[in-house]
């Protein structure tokens, strides 16, 4: 049985159009874009030093929730190839 396409995620698209244009462009072109973009486009990128210029660890930047638009999924979590945000329980 052949293997069914991934379905078309734009905000996969978007992301992978950030990160081409902080790879040719570097921080200063990372550094325009919005801050949930920056947060993704640095974890997608390994650039822990750019996270650090936001703040954030690789660990505080996987936990937050920026948004692209209202109600769009989290480029983090389309990053991390999360549909949605995990939901975390309260210990």
């Amino acid at each position: 049985m052949p293997a069914t396409a991934p379905a078309y995620d734009p905000a996969f698209v978007q992301l992978v159009g950030k990160c081409r244009d902080a790879m040719r462009g570097g921080v200063d072109a990372w550094s325009v874009q919005s801050s949930g973009e920056r947060l993704a486009v640095a974890l997608a990128l390994n650039h822990a030093d750019w996270l650090k210029l936001e703040g954030y660890t690789v660990v505080t930047a996987r936990s937050m929730r920026h948004t692209t638009a209202e109600g769009a999924t989290p480029l983090s979590a389309v990053f991390l190839g999360q549909k949605e945000p995990s939901k975390r329980r309260s210990v």
